[in-house]
């Protein structure tokens, strides 16, 4: 399993509240897969923090995100794109925010 530092996790966070919420909708399903990937990227899920993730700057986050290795990247950029499906809506929106995402950290 990959370990991430706490700065990559609360920025994983971040982004991945971004893209569950582009669409304006933060649905059931997504909510139950951020919590599958707590578990796994070591971030919490509280809505203490679910603020505190809310407030971060993203592009500090995505610089955090851009440094970290190849392997972590792939594993951030499968996080995301089964977040744009959890719902079973492919939202535009999320979509894009997926490729600016993708394009930044490469």
């Amino acid at each position: 399993m990959l370990q991430f530092t706490r700065e990559q996790q609360d920025a994983i966070a971040k982004v991945l509240l971004d893209v569950a919420s582009a669409d304006g909708d933060l649905d059931f399903r997504e909510t139950m897969y951020l919590m599958q990937l707590s578990d796994k990227v070591g971030f919490s899920i509280e809505d203490e923090e679910i603020r505190r993730y809310s407030k971060l700057n993203t592009v500090k986050c995505l610089e955090t995100l851009k440094k970290m290795d190849t392997l972590k990247k792939k594993a951030l950029l499968h996080m995301i794109s089964e977040m744009t499906k959890v719902d079973g809506n492919v939202d535009s929106e999320e979509i894009k925010l997926l490729l600016i995402i993708a394009k930044f950290i490469e």
